[in-house]
């Protein structure tokens, strides 16, 4: 059987996680650590002979993952009434109560909405601004429509954020 016991860094007293896990358990979780405290953790098998000596203690900070908040307002920007034919700019506001680590980038995504079979696909990445001039995608084996649907995700060096709203863009002919 196993014994999981912890302990803040620096503190003398264990705190029982866990006693009497079966052998056949290999992970376990521990809940309500505390952001930024350095734990002490140590495994212990057991018998009914005893534990075993010397086991060894493993240290970590508890750093949890915190993906950004998502970018908001996604919107034309510029002169789209020049720029429609072929592109024009997307626009965004930097997520609100950032969460986590400092933003790194933003990843554009869109997909062709004439198309029902077409899958969101990366634009544009590593964007360190709040606006990306996007042209009209070309294909080389078939027909394009002309309304698209775009997303940002806003990254950080843990993880990007959930989708921003979708934009939708309807390139139209200049006359």
């Amino acid at each position: 059987m196993f014994r999981i016991k912890g302990r803040v860094k620096g503190d003398r007293n264990w705190i029982v996680f866990a006693d009497g896990l079966p052998y056949t358990e290999n992970e376990f979780t521990i809940n309500d650590l505390v952001y930024g405290l350095t734990y002490e953790i140590q495994v212990e098998a057991f018998n009914d002979a005893g534990s075993a000596e010397g086991c060894d203690i493993y240290e970590f900070t508890f750093t949890p993952v915190l993906c950004p908040n998502q970018p908001k307002n996604l919107r034309a920007g510029g002169d789209v009434d020049r720029c429609g034919a072929s592109s024009f700019t997307l626009e965004w506001d930097r997520p609100e109560d950032n969460i986590g680590k400092p933003l790194r980038s933003y990843t554009v995504w869109y997909r062709d909405l004439c198309d029902d079979d077409s899958e969101y696909q990366v634009l544009a990445s590593n964007i360190r601004s709040e606006s990306q001039l996007i042209s009209k995608p070309r294909v080389n084996d078939g027909e394009v429509g002309d309304t698209f649907r775009y997303y940002v995700e806003a990254v950080n060096s843990d993880c990007p954020s959930r989708p921003s709203e979708g934009f939708d863009f309807e390139f139209i002919e200049l006359a």
